[in-house]
C-alpha cells in the first residue's frame, strides 16, 4: 500500500455514539453487581437514556458510597435499590445534551464511508 494511501486509511472517521438500552442495561448491570436482583433496570435505562458509560459508573459509584454511609450509620443490612440509583441519576448531570448527537448525527451523514 502506498505511504499516502495508509496515512488517508489511518485518517478515516468512525464515528461511535452513545450506548442505546441494551449497552446501557449491561453497563448498569456490571456496576450494580451484587444488589441486582433489588433494582428495575428498566427504570435505570429509561431515565439514564443521556448518560455515557462513564456517566453511569459515577451514579453508581455514589449510590454505593451512600449505601456504605448508610449502613455504616444505621446498620440496617438492606442493600441499595432502584430509588437509590433513580436519586444518583437525579444527582448526576449527564455528560451528553441534544447538541452534540446532533452534531454526531451529522457527522455521519456526512463523513460516513462504506
Amino acid at each position: 500500500m502506498p505511504a499516502d494511501r495508509e496515512v488517508l486509511s489511518i485518517l478515516n472517521a468512525h464515528p461511535v455514539g452513545p450506548p442505546d438500552s441494551a449497552a446501557r442495561e449491561a453497563i448498569w448491570r456490571l456496576y450494580i453487581g451484587s444488589c441486582a436482583e433489588n433494582v428495575d433496570f428498566d427504570a435505570l435505562v429509561a431515565v439514564g437514556e443521556m448518560f455515557t458509560p462513564a456517566d453511569i459508573e459515577y451514579a453508581a459509584r455514589k449510590v454505593s458510597r451512600r449505601a456504605f454511609e448508610h449502613e455504616i450509620t444505621h446498620r440496617t443490612g438492606v442493600p441499595a435499590g432502584t430509588d437509590d440509583f433513580l436519586a444518583a441519576i437525579t444527582d448526576t448531570r449527564p455528560t451528553l445534551t441534544e447538541q452534540p448527537l446532533t452534531s454526531f448525527d451529522e457527522d455521519i451523514e456526512n463523513y460516513l464511508r462504506i
